[in-house]
């Protein structure tokens, strides 16, 4: 039996958003290969790039990216300093 690639958990949490938490790049890019939403949301309004992001996750979120995640995406998790935090994500900053 298959398993569908983006099934959630009781809070929301997908594998492919399991994966950017947890910093698996690997593993988020065999996810997105097969075609997990990277702009799936959790019950709270995360998503993977968001995630990647709070975590500083440089390899994941240019993987997100790369993978048209919506940096602009409205989410019910909101950060003052999430330019900055992109770009310190980035090594911009």
């Amino acid at each position: 039996m298959k398993a569908a690639v983006d099934s959630t958990t009781v809070r929301g949490h997908s594998p492919l958003y399991t994966a950017c938490d947890r910093e698996h790049v690997s593993c988020a890019r065999i996810l997105i290969d097969a075609n997990a939403n990277v702009n799936l949301q959790t019950k709270k309004g995360g998503t993977p790039l968001v995630t990647a992001i709070t975590g500083s996750y440089t390899g994941v979120v240019r993987l997100l990216l790369d993978s048209h995640a919506d940096a602009n995406m409205r989410t019910d998790m909101t950060f003052d300093d999430g330019l900055r935090r992109m770009c310190n994500a980035l090594d911009f900053a």
